[in-house]
């Protein structure tokens, strides 16, 4: 009988608007027991920073650079401090008593050209306030042997499939939808483009919201379908060489000559048409959302019979890649395979996640 490890996960998606913690106990293969989560909210001004910060990191280059510089430092030891800070806190709110602590931390640059995906956070700060097992860099062993470095969470969205067997496909939309989907008795996965991040960033500029509550404002908006259709045709494209995305990789430039609402309106059309694109190239008829967009009601709604919110089945939809990560924290501690051929493309399969032992 397998050790079973009780697990933290934190996960910092795209949106930067906090963090997600997740409290498991698992053996890292079969047992996978869900106990606790909690959402921690960055203040707006820590979030301006955050985004600020990755816009101002477009290449290799420009990370290189920004890391030696006082506001990268800096900001780094407010997330880690932060991070550090919230654990303290979910811990004594649940009395929980732990092994691991697995953080992924904010994505600063994604670059499979480069092999490197750097998440802000500084694991020592955090193993000096923790004083655990803390497992961090999730992807860059990936990356390192010729594959995408995401998705990740696949291997748990298997197990959850696995008891589901009415569905074909897990769908996370978050800044990026990816999916994990079975085809022909086999699972795979891939990042399909962008999922939040330009409505948020839309929301954000022309609303001063950080995201597009319910989907209540893109519901009074109308569909440019030619802008629509460019900007879909020019993606499929881009699709045929990359098959993992960073929020950085697009661009509200195009849209900027439309109205508020409408301009909102086309950017959820968009996230909803490369699904649904996706679902009919797979013939995926019932697939099960998780992560923020599952909220955005005008989405769900153009998604239509084929998506179900994964809250349906008695899980809880915003918490399923920080439940992913303290399963992957696991699997790296035990020095187990987290991503395969099929899921990010790398070459054999592949451990991941470094490890600073307490």
């Amino acid at each position: 009988m397998l050790k079973n490890y009780k697990s933290i996960g934190a996960m910092c998606g795209s949106s930067c608007d906090g963090i997600d913690f997740s409290f498991i106990e698992t053996d890292g293969v079969h047992q996978i027991k869900t106990k606790f989560n909690k959402f921690y909210k960055f203040d707006n001004k820590f979030i301006d920073k955050l985004k600020t910060m990755k816009s101002l990191i477009k290449n290799i280059n420009d990370l290189n650079t920004k890391k030696k510089q006082k506001d990268f430092i800096n900001l780094e030891l407010e997330f880690s401090n932060l991070a550090s800070n919230f654990c303290l806190d979910f811990v004594r709110n649940y009395n929980i008593n732990y092994d691991i602590f697995g953080i992924h931390g904010f994505t600063i640059f994604h670059s499979v050209k480069n092999k490197i995906s750097y998440q802000l956070s500084n694991p020592k700060i955090i193993q000096n306030v923790l004083k655990k097992k803390i497992i961090y860099n999730f992807r860059s062993n990936d990356l390192q042997n010729g594959g995408q470095g995401a998705p990740l969470a696949s291997i748990y969205h298997f197990k959850i499939l696995d008891q589901n067997l009415k569905y074909d496909g897990i769908l996370n939309i978050g800044g990026i939808s990816n999916c994990t989907y079975k085809k022909e008795k086999k699972y795979f996965s891939t990042d399909l483009g962008p999922g939040n991040c330009l409505m948020d960033q839309w929301a954000k500029i022309f609303f001063n919201e950080n995201y597009d509550k319910n989907g209540i404002l893109s519901s009074q908006g109308k569909v440019d379908s030619i802008l629509a259709n460019n900007f879909l045709e020019r993606f499929e494209f881009l699709n045929n060489t990359n098959s993992s995305y960073d929020t950085n990789d697009f661009s509200l430039s195009e849209f900027r000559g439309l109205s508020k609402y409408n301009g909102l309106k086309t950017l959820v059309f968009i996230s909803a048409q490369l699904i649904l694109d996706f679902c009919k190239q797979n013939e995926l008829r019932n697939i099960l959302i998780c992560g923020g967009g599952r909220k955005n009601v005008t989405l769900m709604k153009l998604l239509g019979r084929i998506a179900t919110s994964i809250d349906k089945i008695n899980l809880d939809g915003d918490f399923i890649e920080s439940q992913a990560f303290a399963f992957l924290s696991v699997r790296s501690f035990l020095k187990k395979n987290i991503s395969f051929p099929e899921t990010t493309g790398v070459k054999s399969p592949s451990t991941g996640g470094d490890c600073i032992d307490y």
